[in-house]
């Protein structure tokens, strides 16, 4: 489990209707499911090597983070195809979409970098600033 929390208004849309923890678990799942299936994959492609002592490359698993990061990816993908979202410029949810994924995969980081902590509250200005040009968009 990460080690941040996900605050309700992480990604700076005004209204709270994703569920953030679902999605949270979701991300968690395909990520330890990603990680397992990378574990399978080496065990039987080398299952020979291993029981009879053979010469075999290193286990490589990727990493928490990445895993995390792509884990986030296909849950916020799955809760945005399950919520209708009012009509917005594709140009501003696209970079929207992005800077949203960017922030929840900082805050479910097992390690947080300098340069990622110094960039979160940029990262939450620009979600703030789309988020009301979203619906300064939508109220016209």
């Amino acid at each position: 489990m990460p080690n941040t929390i996900v605050p309700a208004n992480a990604t700076g849309l005004p209204d709270v209707s994703y569920d953030r923890s679902a999605i949270m678990r979701k991300a968690v799942a395909h990520a330890r499911q990603m990680i397992e299936r990378e574990r399978e994959h080496y065990q039987r492609r080398w299952s020979a090597e291993i029981r009879y002592g053979g010469k075999r490359p290193a286990m490589k698993l990727p990493t928490w983070r990445a895993a995390m990061s792509e884990g986030l990816r296909f849950a916020w993908a799955d809760a945005k195809k399950v919520r209708k979202p009012a009509p917005i410029a594709p140009a501003i949810s696209a970079e929207l979409a992005k800077v949203e994924l960017r922030i929840l995969s900082i805050h479910a980081a097992e390690r947080v970098t300098r340069d990622e902590s110094a960039m979160l509250p940029t990262l939450h200005a620009r979600a703030a600033e789309l988020s009301r040009a979203a619906m300064a968009h939508i109220h016209h």
